[in-house]
């Protein structure tokens, strides 16, 4: 898939604050360590940004560090800058896919739905084989709420070779889209299966059970995405909102 950090910048925008007051105690308390991991990632973050930042300044043409300051720059929060990065690593080398995709990427998790389009449409014209362009517009559609060009693209990922706990956390996606919950629950199951290491899964799980007021269970799968993925600013804001409604004991 995309680079290293590409798997933790689903909603980073967002930086966590002190752990709130009162509340659950246990809840206080994992808001609380994951302030401390937080802090550490962003103290990482930086070393990792002026390090990019010298390797561009020595070698402008090179696309790989542009990518991954870009990467960098979303989980700081600075979505400008990560996009400005990504398009130049994408225009720098045109025939790899891989930048292109990372544009994509970053441009639909801010829901410039076109600009992601675009990028996606340029990796599949490098790589007609990309299953991560494929999965990509289908989650383009997805968010344009276009359920049957959705699935159609999901499944040529899958076809393409795309990862079964990437492509069903899509459909996952699709179906808790469109209201189909059963469908949605039984894909995040399925993914969190395929590959239980990968934090996205749980928090999507998650983010389904607090629309359905299933507090306890999202924030089970919560802890979970955060125990992988620190890193997860969407996780982290999801988690103290619900931890912050717990009932006093």
């Amino acid at each position: 898939m995309a680079l290293a950090l590409a798997a933790g910048l689903a909603g980073c925008a967002a930086t966590p604050n002190a752990a709130p007051p009162g509340g659950n105690a246990a809840a206080t308390g994992f808001a609380a360590a994951g302030e401390t991991r937080w802090s550490r990632v962003t103290f990482e973050l930086g070393r990792a940004a002026y390090d990019e930042e010298q390797a561009i300044a020595r070698d402008p043409r090179w696309a790989a560090p542009h990518a991954r300051l870009a990467q960098i720059f979303a989980a700081q929060g600075d979505t400008a800058a990560a996009l400005a990065e990504a398009e130049t690593a994408a225009r720098l080398d045109p025939k790899n896919p891989l930048y292109a995709d990372d544009l994509g990427d970053l441009a639909r998790r801010v829901g410039d739905l076109a600009r992601a389009e675009r990028a996606y449409e340029a990796a599949r014209r490098a790589d007609p084989a990309d299953w991560q362009a494929a999965w990509g517009l289908g989650l383009v559609a997805v968010a344009r709420r276009q359920w049957g060009p959705a699935a159609r693209w999901l499944r040529l990922a899958l076809l393409l070779g795309g990862p079964r706990g990437t492509v069903d956390d899509a459909f996952g996606q699709l179906y808790a889209a469109s209201g189909d919950v059963p469908e949605a629950a039984a894909y995040f199951a399925a993914a969190v299966a395929a590959d239980p290491g990968w934090w996205q899964p749980y928090y999507d799980r998650a983010a389904l059970e607090a629309r359905l007021g299933q507090r306890a269970a999202a924030l089970a799968d919560l802890r979970r995405a955060l125990a992988r993925q620190p890193a997860s600013g969407a996780a982290f804001e999801l988690y103290r909102k619900l931890a912050e409604a717990a009932p006093t004991p």
